[in-house]
């Protein structure tokens, strides 16, 4: 058959392209597009790819907007009916074709739809291997991203991932996600193989991002389908596998469904998983289990044969239940014998070793242990087997030491005794061995499910295990034995029984010990645990499991005295009459029994759950009693329905058929938002007019209230559901309920009720704020709901109801801040927020309703409705419980002797404060503290909450965690915290407050004494192990649930340092509330003496002065002072001062005379001169105060806390012992003081005139320091709070600069300002010169200290630049003779310190001073927006004025250089202000460098103007060259990189066009001196340099040949300094990155300039090395921009066809030189012309010194190599060349064959390699010289040996493996070399399988495309 061209098939594409949109518009004109043209498979290919390619924005097409398939399609088949569109598609596989968009992938598809409707798509076609991977991978993307309508994989024949046949045999569970699996594109298992297959392809990357991106969105199919995928393809399918197992290992939410199929598919990947998981971490055997219990393999994985694994997995199903160990056991040993007996003793041994270093102490790996039970059953188990001798002593010691581990294990072994007769020992050991039939057990396990069915009661199954007890049938004896053990046996587990089953359990429990059924030896235990059972809290259903058992055996309690005490001791059981009596009566038989109470002390002293004070035994009175106090602690928390299930019994509803019942509560079960419209439409269907009362309360009672994560879920359901008279009746059933529990009596002890009524007051707020419906007053009255909840001392149920429902006003329209229904509220709420004794947790409350509505509490005026109401006086309320509340005087006072009426009976009461149960634990701390809020408020990072939602577990463990550390940690120390600081408080406020009738002041000294005392205390001591719990509980945690070590470390500790500013807030609240508690507890009898003493007085009117006689106790010297000395009045205001500065509240009063006669800097600002200071008066201690103490006075406090810690900030400045700040450690005192200020000023209702105050304070002190350590603080200080407000600085910096006031001149305080670069340097260098010019004394002496300080100490601080007005001021007035002495002095210095570096230079002609200053004014000038070119060219007139001749102005570019880059090398600091005045400096250099050069001078011409550029460019390259050489490898390339660039781009900008051309010029020459081979310090900024896109295209473009002669000489420098860098073995970091820039720079002269590289390439091949495959490749691909090569894998194609091949190409014919030595080229000529074989080769050979001895070769240096390869290159090209001159001489008989013919056979390998690349050099775009030398390397190949050919194969093929670009003569080269079928019978082919590997898949490709494109 034969091809057409390739320009035949391109003409279809190619008109169409050219007609636009328009040729396909209809039939007729796709027809017309189509004449002249012949409609081929390949060329309609063609034309698909390009209609695909450009289907929009296609330039000129105006009708149409893209191309009509349906049109083109028809128009084919109706131009050529045999056109076969499977063959079309196939040959698509072309370079051309890539599908950038899914519209790409459309148009394939509806072409194929036009032509062949009922056939599928032939997806085949794109999943066999392509050619053009690019093109074949466009296509697999955008099928797997297709939507089915489009294109449907699963429709087509390909095979699945996940087959139809498995889902059926799924559980239910799983069938509906794995049919959301099945159903994606990605479950083509051939789709997935291809894409795999082209990992190892050029489009490797491309595939990586694929599989990154399918991991995330479906790492499901994925994983199965990789996992399918055998053998493993490639790396990239290597190290997928186990990343995507890890996810599914970890937790995701289709792990069973993904583990159960992956054990179906590939078991062995998944068992590979598993041991990994556990060889890194032991515990993960914990997670495995519940793996492969979800995915039903736990059996399956227990027959490998891993033994240590599957015995530890055993093990923990065992412990859990879930495996009959014994059975198991039985069954292994069967089956291995004695093979896995060794296996479980060296278990056993194992697990003995962990646990004998873990109890030592020593770091162990982390495994579970070992229960019981399971080591039992080993030892039992492998005992029972006939042993060896020595194997049975093995296991007896190993059971020993069992034994010393577990002592239980001991206690609890089954003693058998065997006895001839039988009867109850020979049932109690059968009962002991628990081996039971098959039969028995099940027969137990019916009874017990019609227990737990209620199919039988308690009662009857207990008759029944009692007449089976004494029956003489075994069967039913071990019925009843198999029964009694696994009622006990479950006993570990009833804590996670449902409810009623536990009730039935517990009644059965006590009736088998009140009908003796229990033995003696199992007794013991089952009173033990009915006991502990009844230490939960009262309410839980294990204390209910505990009285239901009690009760039954409550007859026998007489047996056990000792357990009767310790059940008297029980407080829960007090409101169990029946239980109590017979508690009583037993005790009253023990006490007639025991009448010295040995029994009760016994029992007292060995009971460990008994209280460390003896208590009296309960009487049944005393049971009876009050328990209001333990209902309150032991509430339960959990969420609870029962109060509104029992409230609702009275429906007014009818209910619905059972099944309506149960279908609706599946739809409920089953909803999420997904699935959230078709449960809705079968719902309108089941919910009729009559079921809307029983759908509202089984919604908000059964759901809404336990629920509060679904509120948004089920809102949305009744949304979507659009019956608006059902969501009425559940807005109303919402209110029924929440007033249920408003009235219920239990729901201030109740948190359970409480949490109920929280959930209904969000869920009422969503329905009715949320969606803009009011609230009506008679539904719910929130203010009516607040004032009565705040008289009954009920807050704790009003105020989080309020603030729930409130909270949705953030999303209403209507009911949002300034709403005055709304407002109303909130006042309400602020009143109660700012009461005194709120608690915390409600506090807390409030702030998040505020923070939700973005309010401020601060700016909230609060309402005074509680003032109104008449609350009874605490104090005197003496009926109520003694529970303490914050803000009480006496919480204590029903037990505080007031008179000696309130002791009767002649008992005397110990004071309250001594009494034990009246102080709190840490452990009733624990229970009051609700961490609750705070979980809701945590602060997640948005990386670790995008993990949260992926893995649930995380979430979930971050907040158990962060809970665990902070009640670990936080609560002890808030005890500790508050107690410490209330004992201190209590023994100061007694002794100062004796004489003090009034109980109110004292108590408010005392509050603001012990709050700040406590919790800094508290703080401070909590801060740091908070912390590191924190990150170590939740990074465990994380770890033991699979989480890798490093990510778990980072997710705790990012979660601590984020959230720990919150926690310590909180901390700081509790502890303020435990304080307060704490001191009005030890206060009360204080409190008690002064009422009584005022009501005595109040009634007798006695005269008498009041003393506290509780102060002598920490006062006993007062006893000694007579009465007359004792003081006698109370404390007066001065005194009670120094209490409230303990919270800072007054301590501005105590300051204001001495703050208004202190000196402020804002004094002197001009502005602020006229207006003093007014101190603020303070208030009064104990005047009235208003509803909101807080916010009293807040700018007086303010500034009397700001004023402290500035005193503060002094004191500890003078006693810190520092004498520099860097000595300072970031947790100093000074360094926390100077962050709080921020915070504090922030609080101010003015913060801008506080901070303004503030900062003239601490100007103050900066002008008063004295040491350097303090004036750096107080600058440091400054720039922080310069920072906040630009206001403050702008102020501040204006009195610095501009104010008339000489007290401001300090040098040391300017000096530090300047360090820390707060002071603009410029506008005071201006103001100061000012100042100098007008003559003032003093700020001459100033200005002279001043410059003497920055710029000649040890260490500098600023430059003379900076300074330069001033300066120049000074030395003005020195020439006039009007300086002082000092000022004199500081210019002689000065002129020292800048000729210092010039001293050996003859300084007669130069004044350095002096050139500095010009430069210096230079600089200056151009910072100055307003300096205009007549002034710039003046001040440059000036300079080249003063330096006229050449010497002088080399010796001010020296001066100006090296100024700029030791400026630029000091880096003082590192600021970017810093950075920016160097770069200005450098760039204005430059200008003035390029502004001489153009300004006019008489005289001068183009020719001076461009030696004076060279004269420049010669001082900073000799200034490079010194530090070059003088720093070495210190040496700073940045700031010469700067000049030089900055030089050039002002040349660039001069438009005189002799002039630019020649300084561009030079400026080339100078780079060619920098060249890296001179200074390879230089190497990367000369690299830039040359680089730069206005350097090397202006070089290129210029007409004259100069140019491209410079760019040749700075490209052969580059590569000649690039090739020994890389001949190096292993290349360093600096030397990749040089390779990397030098092709970057080559690519774009190939890209915009390829003929420059066309000219030079000879030159710069022979600069490359060898090995420097690609860069040679770069070089050689260049060709000319006119011409366009043919496809060189064209089938038909010969080179010497082309008419291109007679054309000679354009080069450089300077490489000849070389030949001209020893004649060298003469010689070759006369060979040419008379074909002299013998001497020309003698001649040869010594050219090439072949004639020199071997080992001299072998010693000869890189250069005479070098040398004889530059020959031997130049020599190949330049016979080559004359030989083409030569007409009528085949290729064979050329001079330039015979020549490389004879080379070939003499040289050794290495010169054949050299000769060979030479040749292949030449094989570039289509030319004479590449058709010429293409012959000859084929002809070599066909003439010599088989290791000739094999190097000819070598060094074509090298070129050729690596990237792209490829020589267009290369490839065509190589393809006509292997298409000789003879090629591939060469040995060196098949030498290795790499390398026949490799020219395997050459040739598939080779020939592939050729195929195709033929």
């Amino acid at each position: 058959m034969t091809t057409k061209p390739i320009t035949e098939n391109l003409l279809l594409s190619k008109k169409l392209f050219e007609e636009g949109y328009n040729s396909l518009s209809n039939i007729n004109k796709a027809m017309q597009a189509m004449e002249n043209v012949e409609v081929t498979d390949e060329s309609v290919s063609k034309a698909l790819a390009m209609i695909t390619r450009t289907h929009s924005k296609l330039q000129g097409s105006t009708e149409a907007q893209t191309w009509n398939i349906e049109n083109f399609v028809k128009a084919v088949f109706k131009k050529n009916p045999n056109v076969n569109w499977i063959a079309v598609l196939a040959k698509l596989d072309q370079v051309d074709f890539m599908l950038y968009d899914p519209i790409g992938l459309k148009i394939l598809v509806t072409s194929w739809k036009c032509c062949r409707k009922d056939d599928p798509f032939p997806v085949q076609i794109f999943l066999q291997p392509w050619m053009h991977v690019r093109g074949q991978l466009s296509v697999l993307y955008h099928m797997v991203y297709c939507s089915p309508e489009l294109l449907d994989l699963n429709q087509t024949a390909t095979k699945r991932v996940i087959p139809e046949e498995v889902i059926p045999a799924l559980p239910i569970s799983m069938r509906q996600a794995v049919t959301q699996l099945a159903s994606q594109q990605l479950n083509c298992f051939d789709l997935l193989e291809a894409i795999m297959d082209l990992a190892g392809t050029a489009a490797s990357e491309d595939v990586k991002v694929l599989m990154d991106r399918l991991a995330i969105q479906a790492p499901e199919l994925l994983i199965i389908g990789l996992a399918q995928i055998q053998p493993i393809k490639n790396e990239l399918h290597r190290s997928l596998l186990p990343k995507l197992l890890n996810i599914f290992l970890i937790g995701h939410v289709n792990s069973p469904l993904v583990i159960r199929l992956l054990w179906h598919v590939q078991p062995n990947l998944l068992l590979e998983g598993f041991f990994e998981m556990y060889k890194k971490d032991p515990t993960s055997i914990s997670r495995i289990l519940d793996i492969s219990q979800e995915a039903k393999i736990v059996v399956h994985i227990l027959k490998t044969d891993v033994p240590f694994f599957t015995l530890d997995l055993a093990s923990l199903a065992a412990r859990r239940q879930n495996l009959n160990m014994e059975k198991w056991l039985l069954e292994r040993l069967a089956k291995d014998g004695f093979a896995f007996f060794g296996a479980c003793v060296d278990f056993l041994e194992k697990k003995c070793a962990i646990e004998m270093a873990r109890q030592s102490g020593a770091n162990v790996i982390p495994t579970l242990q070992l229960s019981m039970d399971v080591i039992r059953i080993f030892f039992r188990i492998l005992s029972e087997r006939p042993l060896p001798a020595a194997e049975t002593a093995k296991l007896t010691k190993l059971s020993q030491l069992y034994t010393q581990l577990y002592p239980q294990l001991n206690e609890n072994r089954p003693q058998v005794e065997k006895k001839a007769t039988g009867g109850l020992n020979e049932n109690s050991t059968k009962d002991n061995e628990r081996n039971y039939s098959d039969e028995v057990e099940e027969m137990v396990r019916l009874y017990f499910e019609r227990l737990y069915t209620k199919d039988i009661s308690p009662a009857r199954f207990t008759s029944v295990l009692k007449a089976c007890r004494s029956s003489n049938d075994q069967r039913q004896v071990n019925f009843f034995s198999c029964a009694t053990h696994t009622l006990l046996d479950e006993a570990r587990f009833f804590n996670q029984y449902p409810e009623n089953e536990l009730m039935a359990t517990g009644e059965l429990l006590g009736l088998l010990i009140e009908q003796h059924l229990i033995s003696y030896a199992q007794l013991r235990i089952t009173l033990k645990l009915i006991l502990d059972a009844l230490k939960y809290p009262v309410g839980s259903k294990m204390f209910n499991f505990g009285v239901q058992a009690l009760v039954q055996f409550r007859s026998r309690l007489h047996e056990w005295p000792q357990y009767t005490l310790l059940l008297s001791k029980i407080e829960g059981l007090r409101g169990y009459p029946a239980i109590v009596e017979s508690i009583a009566m037993t005790l009253k038989q023990l006490a007639q029994k025991d009448p010295e109470e040995k029994m009760v002390a016994l029992a007292s002293s060995s009971s460990a759950s008994s209280a460390k004070t003896p208590t009296p035994p309960l009487s049944s009175a005393s049971l009876a009693g009050d328990s209001g106090n333990t209902a309150e602690r032991s509430a339960d928390a959990a969420p609870n329905v029962t109060t509104l299930l029992q409230s609702s019994s009275k429906q007014t509803y009818e209910n619905p058929p059972d099944k309506v019942q149960e279908r609706v509560s599946f739809l409920i079960n089953n909803l999420s938002a997904s699935n959230m419209q078709s449960k809705t439409s079968e719902l309108k269907e089941l919910l009729q007019k009559s079921t809307w009362g029983w759908f509202s309360h089984y919604l908000v009672v059964r759901r809404v209230s336990i629920e509060p994560n679904n509120h948004e879920l089920y809102s949305a359901l009744l949304d979507e559901l659009e019956m608006q008279p059902l969501l009425d009746t559940v807005v109303e059933e919402t209110y029924i309920n929440i007033h249920l529990l408003l009235q219920s009596d239990n729901i201030v002890k109740s948190s359970s009720d409480r949490n109920l009524l929280k959930n209904l007051g969000s869920w009422l707020g969503r329905l009715t704020i949320a969606k803009n419906k009011p609230i009506r007053h008679k539904d719910l009255s929130f203010k009516d709901l607040l004032v009565n909840s705040y008289e009954k001392n009920q807050l704790i149920v009003a105020i989080p109801l309020v603030c729930k429902v409130l909270q949705h006003a953030s999303h209403s329209k209507i009911f949002k801040p300034p709403n005055p229904w709304l407002m109303g509220c909130l006042k309400v709420l602020a009143e109660l927020y700012w009461t005194e004794g709120l608690k915390l947790n409600l506090k807390f409350e409030i702030e998040l309703l505020y923070k939700a509505l973005s309010l401020d509490l601060n700016e909230i005026e609060p309402t005074a409705l509680l003032n109104k109401t008449n609350i009874p006086n605490i104090i005197n309320e003496t009926s109520k419980p003694t529970s303490t509340t914050a803000g009480s005087p006496a919480t204590s006072q029903k037990s505080v002797p007031v008179s000696n009426k309130t002791m009767g009976d002649g008992q005397m009461q110990p004071p309250p404060m001594n009494t034990g149960p009246s102080i709190p634990t840490s452990q009733d701390l624990r229970q009051e503290i609700d961490i609750t809020p705070i979980l809701a408020k945590l602060q997640i990072n948005p990386a670790i909450a995008q993990l949260m939602m992926q893995y649930p577990i995380i979430k979930s463990t971050i907040y158990a965690g962060v809970s665990e550390a902070f009640y670990e940690v936080v609560t002890p120390i808030i005890v500790t915290s508050a107690n410490i600081a209330a004992v201190s408080t209590k023994e100061m406020v007694l002794k100062d407050f004796a004489t003090e009738p009034d109980e109110a002041r004292l108590q408010r000294a005392a509050h603001a004494m012990v709050q700040p005392l406590a919790c800094s205390l508290s703080v401070v001591t909590c801060k740091e192990p908070l912390c590191n719990g924190i990150i170590s509980v939740i990074s465990n945690n994380l770890i033991q649930n699979g989480l890798p070590e490093q990510l778990a470390e980072e997710i705790a500790s990012t979660i601590a340092n984020e959230n720990m500013e919150l926690l310590c807030i909180y901390v700081d609240q509790l502890t303020k509330i435990k304080a307060l508690e704490d001191i009005d507890r030890s206060l009360a009898p204080a409190y008690a003496s002064r009422i009584s003493f005022r009501k005595q007085n109040q009634y007798q009117n006695t005269g008498e002065r009041f003393f506290d006689v509780l102060s002598l106790n920490g006062a006993p010297h007062s006893i000694q002072l007579p009465n007359i000395l004792r003081p006698s009045n109370g404390v007066s205001l001065e005194q009670v001062r120094l209490y409230e500065s303990f919270d800072q509240r007054a301590y501005l009063a105590m300051q204001q005379q001495q703050l208004h006669q202190q000196m402020s800097p804002a004094v002197f600002h001009p502005e602020v001169i006229n207006h003093p200071m007014v101190p603020p008066q303070a208030q009064p201690f104990m005047g009235s105060e208003s509803p909101n103490p807080p916010l009293a006075n807040s700018a007086t406090i303010l500034n009397a806390k700001l004023e402290q810690m500035l005193l503060e900030l002094d004191r500890l400045i003078r006693h810190a012992g520092i004498t520099a700040i860097s000595q300072l450690p970031p947790n100093h005192d000074i360094c926390l003081l100077i962050r709080q200020t921020p915070l504090l000023v922030s609080q101010s209702p003015s913060p801008l005139q506080t901070m303004i105050t503030f900062v003239e304070k601490v100007m103050l002190m900066l002008y008063q320091s004295t040491t350097s350590f303090a004036l750096e603080v107080y600058t440091m200080f400054l720039q922080s709070l310069f920072e906040i407000s630009s206001e403050v600085t702008k102020e501040t910096l204006s009195w610095l600069i501009y104010a008339d006031d000489e007290r401001k001149y300090n040098v040391a305080a300017i000096a530090m300002l300047i360090r820390y670069e707060l002071l603009p340097l410029e506008e005071y260098d201006v103001q100061l010169a000012k100042l100098i010019n007008a003559k003032a004394d003093s700020v001459i002496e100033y200005a002279s200290n001043l410059i003497r300080t920055c710029l000649l100490t040890q260490t500098p601080i600023t430059f003379l630049e900076d300074h330069i007005l001033t300066v120049s001021a000074l030395y003005k007035l020195v020439k006039n003779d009007e300086a002082p002495a000092s000022v004199v002095t500081l210019i002689d210095d000065l002129k020292k310190l800048v000729e210092k570096p010039y001293k050996d230079i003859n300084k007669q002609d130069f004044d350095c001073l002096e050139l500095r200053m010009l430069l210096a004014e230079w600089v200056r000038l151009f910072q100055h927006p307003m300096a205009t070119d007549t002034i710039f060219t003046t001040l440059v007139e000036h300079i080249l004025e003063t330096n006229k001749t050449e010497e002088q102005r080399c010796f001010f570019f020296r001066i100006c250089t090296e100024t700029c880059v030791n400026h630029y090398l000091a880096y003082r600091s590192v600021s970017t202000i810093h950075h920016r005045r160097m770069i200005h400096l450098i760039d204005s250099f430059t200008k003035l460098v390029v502004a001489m050069i153009t300004t006019e001078e008489e005289g001068t011409t183009n020719k001076e103007k461009v030696k004076l550029l060279n004269n420049a460019l010669s001082v900073i390259i000799l200034v490079l060259s010194h530090h070059h050489e003088s720093k070495g490898v210190e040496f700073n390339q940045k700031p010469f990189l700067r000049l030089f660039a900055s030089i050039f781009n002002e040349i660039s900008k001069i438009y005189s066009k002799p002039l630019d051309t020649s300084a561009l010029v030079t400026f080339s020459d100078a780079l060619y001196t920098l060249q890296p081979m001179n200074f390879p310090g230089f190497a990367f900024s000369w690299l830039q340099l040359i680089s730069s896109r206005s350097f090397l295209p202006q070089l290129l473009v210029a007409n004259d040949n100069n140019g491209a002669l410079l760019c040749q000489k700075l490209i052969h420098a580059l590569l000649m300094f690039l090739g020994p860098l890389l001949e190096e073995q292993e290349l360093s970091q600096a030397a990749k990155m040089f390779y990397r820039g030098t092709l970057r720079v080559l690519v774009v002269l190939l890209h915009d300039f390829p003929e420059f590289l066309c000219h030079n390439y000879i030159l710069f091949a022979q600069a490359i090395p060898h090995s420097c495959v690609q860069i040679r490749n770069l070089i050689l691909s260049a060709f000319p921009h006119a011409m366009q090569l043919p496809d060189p894998f064209k089938p038909d194609l010969k080179l010497a066809s082309l008419p291109e091949s007679s054309e000679d190409p354009v080069y450089d014919q300077n490489y000849a030189i070389i030949l001209n030595e020893n004649d060298f080229k003469a010689r070759i000529d006369e060979f040419v012309s008379n074909r002299d074989q013998t001497a020309f080769f003698q001649v040869l050979e010594k050219q090439i010194e072949l004639s020199v001895d071997h080992h001299q070769q072998e010693r000869a240096d890189e250069d005479v190599e070098r040398h004889n390869t530059n020959m031997l290159c130049a020599f190949v090209l330049y016979i080559g060349a004359k030989s083409l001159q030569l007409k009528d001489v085949t290729v064979e008989e050329s001079p330039a064959f015979v020549a490389f013919n004879h080379l070939l056979t003499i040289l050794e390998p290495k010169g054949r390699y050299t000769l060979l690349s030479a040749i292949a050099d030449h094989l570039r775009y289509p030319n004479s010289h590449t058709c010429f030398f293409s012959s000859i390397l084929l002809l070599l190949f066909s003439k010599h040996p088989e290791a000739t050919k094999e190097q000819v194969t070598r060094v074509l093929l090298e070129r050729l493996i690596v990237n792209r670009p490829h020589p267009w003569g290369l490839l065509a080269s190589f393809i006509e070399l292997i298409k000789d079928p003879k090629f591939w019978d060469h040995e060196f082919i098949r030498c290795s399988p790499d390398i026949e590997r490799l020219f395997d898949n050459v040739s598939r490709s080779i020939k592939q495309t050729t195929i195709i494109n033929a």
